[in-house]
């Protein structure tokens, strides 16, 4: 009686199914079997919740994995078949399974490479206005956080940089600044960038340094900072003043700034023409004490004379008044650098030395036009400076 009873209710149910429209589980199995995967997914759905067992859910996983297989393989990326996959994304059965992450990031992109490429090539791109520019972003926030994405975020970073200016691009190389795979995915330059973007942000809240110690340095594990602290050491005598001033808040963060690394950024920050504020005061009162002491200043000279072109911005600060004030405090308390620049303009006008890179002395002229009626220069070195400069 219980069975009759049982097979009555399960004849019901399937009659209600075909009354309504709705699949059943035998309908999708025969849709998955014919490989068509339009009609499958259009009708997953069907099966109610208590039904969707082990056998419902490999289904569904088979058939999107196998929908986006056969588009990437025929090289077809239609907005159509992107909307449908993101909207499997969704699927409970889909959002954390590994394999069809995978396959829907190779799919997306290239449809977002397409897309984009397509908007330039009708003369519609807009960093502004972009849906293509603006789907890149809803795809990675849809993107669960599981291991087998983390490397899916720097992609799209890098397609992003390079095909906008966005103020914080941190978001899409977050999590792989903090994964087993740092080590790898932080020697790339996009997220090296990014960081550097992230901490600029950082350093423009009004927090004490514990704070933005211990903030910065939860941006990234010890694999990833081990990638990133040799551009930052580069970083310290930058021209760029705010990768300067990263470099420099990192490194004292991490202590890793030893008193060499000090000079050297505080001489730099003063060459590359200063602005006031901490730094400023810093520079200007360490080169104070340099001016007392000869080894010091010749193990800064040292460094300063590897790099290629030699800072001079400040021979060419704008304001002549304040550019004076700064050549005779340089003049007075570190002359052997104006001396190395001067005679490695020289050296460059007359070709008596191979300069591989081009001229590595550009404020020359500035610097030249500064020392005329001063004791700023030697005065053979002025002489020779003002016949071959004319």
């Amino acid at each position: 009686m219980r069975y009759i009873a049982l097979t009555l209710l399960l004849s019901l149910t399937q009659a209600f199914a075909a009354f309504t429209g709705n699949y059943t589980l035998g309908d999708l199995e025969a849709l998955h079997k014919e490989g068509n995967f339009t009609e499958f997914m259009a009708h997953a759905r069907d099966v109610r919740p208590a039904d969707r067992g082990r056998h419902w859910t490999e289904m569904v996983q088979d058939m999107a994995i196998q929908l986006i297989d056969q588009r990437v393989k025929k090289a077809e990326y239609p907005e159509e078949d992107f909307k449908l996959i993101e909207d499997l994304a969704s699927w409970p059965p889909l959002k954390e399974d590994e394999f069809f992450q995978t396959k829907r990031a190779a799919f997306g992109e290239r449809y977002l490479l397409s897309c984009i490429e397509a908007e330039k090539a009708q003369e519609k791109y807009s960093e502004a206005t972009s849906p293509c520019l603006k789907a890149i972003y809803n795809f990675w926030n849809n993107t669960p956080n599981i291991p087998i994405t983390t490397d899916i975020g720097v992609r799209l970073g890098e397609i992003v940089r390079k095909n906008a200016s966005p103020d914080d691009l941190w978001s899409f190389f977050a999590r792989a600044a903090n994964s087993p795979a740092a080590e790898f995915l932080c020697k790339k330059e996009a997220l090296q960038a990014a960081l550097k973007g992230k901490i600029k942000k950082i350093l423009r809240k009004n927090i004490d340094d514990l704070e933005l110690t211990v903030e910065i340095k939860s941006l990234a594990n010890s694999d990833c900072w081990t990638q990133v602290i040799p551009g930052l050491e580069r970083d310290l005598t930058s021209s760029n003043k705010e990768d300067a001033k990263v470099a420099y808040k990192v490194l004292q963060g991490r202590g890793l700034l030893g008193n060499q690394k000090k000079d050297l950024f505080l001489t730099a920050y003063l060459l590359n023409g200063p602005e006031n504020g901490e730094f400023f005061n810093q520079a200007w009162n360490e080169f104070q004490k340099m001016g007392q002491d000869y080894k010091r200043r010749e193990n800064i000279l040292e460094n300063l004379k590897q790099m290629d072109p030699l800072p001079g911005k400040v021979f060419a600060i704008e304001d002549m008044k304040r550019r004076q004030v700064l050549l005779d405090y340089l003049a007075l308390n570190f002359p052997e650098y104006i001396d190395l620049y001067a005679k490695t303009c020289l050296a460059y006008v007359k070709g008596s030395r191979n300069f591989p890179n081009g001229n590595p002395t550009m404020e020359c002229r500035e610097l030249l036009k500064s020392a005329k009626n001063t004791k700023i220069l030697n005065e053979k070195v002025l002489n020779e400076l003002s016949t071959q400069l004319k």
